[in-house]
């Protein structure tokens, strides 16, 4: 929660893997940028058959392009670090020995912009998270709880 709600700018430089923990903290960050080669991405929770806390469903829920929500759900496939481009699992590649100072540079850039204004825009972005957790409707979070849609009639 500390660092997806952070108010100012947070690159991920990703140099490996980031499975499940690891992919959801990743998510938390305003930009992610990945080595070449080097790595997977997904959320495995379910293959093992832990559920998802709320807060970090609804993380990987506003990072990632709803189209592909579902299939990383529900699979708990990983993915190369090219079919994580084209998922929208990151924004951006470099070669390994461009990583840091490529992180960097787009920490810079959005360093630049006017705190106030980053923080209120980041707020207003992540609103429907926070939204979503706080009010929504709490989810059985035990494995083998009985799930009862909030508009089911029985």
């Amino acid at each position: 929660m500390a660092v997806f709600f952070h108010p100012k700018p947070l690159v991920a430089a990703i140099n490996g893997h980031a499975i499940a923990g690891g992919c959801v903290l990743a998510c938390c960050a305003d930009r992610r940028i990945m080595t070449r080669g080097g790595g997977r991405m997904g959320i495995t929770e379910l293959l093992v058959g832990v559920p998802f806390p709320a807060l970090a469903f609804e993380i990987v829920r506003f990072a990632v392009p709803g189209r592909y929500l579902p299939e990383f759900t529900y699979t708990g496939a990983t993915y190369d670090v090219d079919a994580s481009l084209a998922r929208g699992w990151v924004d951006e590649l470099v070669e390994a020995n461009a990583l840091t100072e490529r992180a960097r540079a787009v920490a810079q850039e959005m360093a630049r912009l006017s705190p106030k204004a980053f923080t209120q825009a980041k707020k207003q972005l992540r609103q429907e998270v926070s939204e979503r957790v706080i009010w929504g409707i709490p989810v059985d979070s035990r494995v083998g709880a009985d799930y009862r849609s909030p508009f089911s009639l029985a």
